[in-house]
């Protein structure tokens, strides 16, 4: 065995800077020297097993502290978390042949941690994922799996982005996450950190306020730059194709609302299927003729007097 007493003293001192679970570091720290001449008796015992059992730590956490820092030991310096990783899952890689059949029993024996957990955890996830796809798909909602927003050079995503949000019990919902653990306080604090926060700052829902009427469609938006307004536009388009609508380009018109008299004459580039939307300086929408000002002067014109007799 390549590990001497010397160097297992100074894991067991490295335990002790762990934060402890139930106060059982400082009972493993008193009890790890048993291990040493557990392994001596008998190499094929599950020694780091039973002593994880007695002072009630994961076995697998055990697995990977110890790991570590035989690794630190052997190397000289602090071994990556992929390497770790990779030897947790398949211990065979660990040179240490007594060392590795301890940690390999901890991990096979471990309910709540470890590698083979999480193969079960992600199993059950995708199922979930698998499971709520078809029901966004049964309930015609128009989305953007993790898969294609990784395409679009997202870093992080959520499962599914609702291109077009819908409400559920009085909330707004833009994107959905799932996950296949439970869900304690401190898992949600976690999550929020990792994942959730990252979601919230970079993924855009529609920036644009959307109101029909009859055939009519009106995006309507305010301080914003057009590429923000034509990525709406895109979004939009794909939903209703999606659901069978059509939006005709040609009579698409776009009308910039403004009191800077400088700005009267500009009109964005926007456009609609790939074809460029026409300015109007003064739309009909819903029998009212507006106005780039909204003075409403078209209005009041169009308007008949009426005269007294």
């Amino acid at each position: 065995m390549k590990l001497s007493k010397a160097q297992y003293d100074e894991i067991a001192q490295f335990l002790g800077h762990v934060q402890p679970t139930r106060q059982s570091l400082r009972k493993l720290k008193e009890r790890f020297p048993r291990y040493l001449s557990g392994v001596m008796k008998n190499a094929a015992a599950p020694v780091l097993l039973e002593l994880a059992n007695e002072v009630d730590f994961a076995p697998s956490l055990m697995a990977r502290i110890v790991l570590e820092r035989f690794l630190q030991e052997q190397e000289g310096t602090i071994p990556s978390k992929t390497l770790i990783n990779s030897m947790l899952r398949d211990p065979s890689q660990i040179p240490d042949g007594v060392l590795a059949n301890q940690i390999y029993q901890c991990t096979v024996n471990d309910c709540c941690y470890g590698p083979l957990v999480d193969c079960i955890k992600h199993a059950i996830g995708h199922e979930h994922e698998v499971l709520l796809r078809e029901m966004l798909l049964e309930k015609n909602l128009s989305f953007l799996a993790e898969e294609q927003l990784r395409a679009k050079g997202y870093d992080k995503t959520p499962d599914f982005i609702l291109e077009v949000p819908v409400a559920v019990e009085g909330h707004i919902i833009h994107w959905i996450e799932s996950k296949a653990s439970f869900g304690d306080e401190c898992s949600h604090q976690a999550y929020l950190h990792d994942q959730f926060w990252s979601y919230w700052n970079s993924i855009r829902p529609l920036k644009s306020s959307i109101y029909t009427c009859a055939d009519d469609t009106v995006l309507h938006i305010s301080d914003c730059e057009t590429d923000e307004l034509n990525e709406d536009l895109e979004i939009v388009t794909r939903w209703a194709n999606e659901h069978k609508f059509q939006l005709n380009p040609v009579e698409t018109k776009s009308t910039y609302f403004t009191t800077n008299h400088k700005m009267f004459k500009y009109s964005p580039k926007l456009t609609l299927s790939g074809e460029s939307i026409a300015a109007e300086r003064n739309p009909i929408y819903l029998a009212v003729n507006l106005d780039t000002e909204l003075r409403f002067g078209p209005q009041v014109n169009k308007v008949p007097v009426k005269s007294g007799d």
